[in-house]
């Protein structure tokens, strides 16, 4: 504290480039000690003791904010990152949610419970490829996690029912601007597939053969983006 307070003096008197990057430094090594000495793993499970009892009685914002501490203390802890997931979903804050469990599964890349709640929030959000990729990311590890093999069918069903329901726009375009989606219509080969799929569609299963074909057919299909039919308007 003396040495930031002495470059901030020194800034009052004159403006030093080096004394700023000096004075950033010392501050940032100040933030980072006061961290240190703010962890305390045993009061961090008390705090997402009294998280776990909040969000059983559905007080979702108090759950949040116990578990918002318990992160503070011990944030090498995967379980609180999946546990406030939880709280994020509860409030219908799906963004936030996914952010939480992607923080989860960096530390803990095994945490099956963290894919389960990271593909309902991209259920919920109509982001059925990614939904999808989530669940079937968990059951890698456990192919018999049911929450996993539930969101996945769930998945696959909101799929085939949007293949013959009305266009959403929104959904549409969400899909258009994932890079990954955009991908797969810039290839020519794709583009060549998806075209003689529209003028031949006897020739579907001829392409569904091909592996990586058929995994990009997918990945279109669970986006919105390819549509088989159509509701009338």
């Amino acid at each position: 504290d003396e040495a930031i307070a002495m470059f901030k003096k020194s800034l009052t008197e004159v403006q030093d480039r080096a004394v700023r990057v000096m004075l950033r430094e010392a501050e940032r090594a100040r933030d980072a000690a006061a961290e240190a000495a703010y962890r305390n793993p045993e009061l961090a499970e008390q705090h997402r003791q009294k998280g776990n009892e909040y969000f059983k009685q559905k007080d979702f914002p108090r759950a949040k904010v116990e578990y918002d501490e318990a992160i503070k203390r011990n944030p090498e802890d995967a379980r609180l990152f999946s546990n406030r997931a939880a709280c994020y979903s509860s409030l219908f804050e799906y963004p936030s949610a996914i952010a939480d469990c992607d923080t989860c599964l960096k530390l803990d890349p095994n945490f099956v419970k963290a894919y389960s709640r990271k593909g309902f929030c991209y259920l919920k959000l109509k982001d059925y490829n990614k939904a999808k990729e989530a669940y079937e990311a968990g059951l890698a590890i456990d192919p018999q996690h049911a929450e996993c093999r539930n969101g996945l069918a769930a998945v696959q069903r909101a799929i085939m029912e949007q293949m013959t329901e009305k266009v959403d726009e929104s959904q549409l375009q969400q899909a258009l601007s994932d890079p990954e989606i955009q991908k797969i219509l810039a290839n020519p080969q794709m583009q060549l597939v998806l075209k003689q799929m529209q003028e031949n569609p006897q020739a579907i299963p001829q392409y569904l053969a091909d592996p990586n074909i058929k995994a990009s057919l997918e990945k279109l299909m669970a986006s919105g983006v390819l549509r088989f039919g159509g509701k009338a308007e």
